[in-house]
């Protein structure tokens, strides 16, 4: 039976055997375990197998808000003795636990430019950018640099069905 496992994003945690454990204190907890003799180190690795799969897969969300609004969120975060984020990640989960419901009164309407009222963009130039390499992408870079080659390339004039740039991206 899997086990599911809180994780507190904030402080990189999880929560096991009644406490809140980081990587670095299941990874102690698991060498204890197998430096006194006892190999039974599933259930604690599952936590940390669990608190890395949690970190790996979640993403971050970012919004503009009004400074009204920011300072409300961080006096809340404050008097509840919590982080802006899990404010943030509370209101949003109440927000999709409730999004079936029907509002009690309608939202405002909005106000100001809508998309209609916005002038089409022109053309845009492209634009020559160093990517630098580093031990951890350097394929990246190198896909990067031959994207922003054959986008280059066209803007001057060549077709992207130019063979010459199959050639450059893959090496053929």
């Amino acid at each position: 039976m899997s086990e599911a496992y809180e994780i507190d994003y904030d402080s990189e945690a999880v929560f096991f055997e009644n406490a809140w454990h980081s990587r670095s204190d299941l990874a102690k907890l698991i060498r204890g375990m197998i430096d006194q003799g006892d190999y039974r180190v599933a259930k604690p690795s599952a936590a940390l197998e669990a608190l890395e799969a949690g970190l790996a897969s979640g993403r971050v969300l970012a919004a503009r808000v009004s400074p009204g609004l920011a300072a409300a969120v961080e006096e809340k975060a404050a008097r509840e003795g919590k982080s802006v984020a899990a404010i943030v990640r509370e209101a949003l989960q109440e927000a999709v636990r409730t999004a079936g419901r029907t509002p009690a009164t309608p939202p405002p309407a909005a106000s100001g430019p809508t998309l209609a009222d916005l002038p089409t963009p022109g053309p845009v130039n492209a634009v020559r950018v160093k990517f630098e390499r580093t031990e951890c992408a350097p394929p990246l870079a190198q896909v990067a640099e031959r994207l922003a080659e054959a986008v280059l390339a066209e803007a001057d004039g060549a077709s992207l069905a130019d063979p010459r740039i199959e050639e450059t991206w893959f090496g053929r």
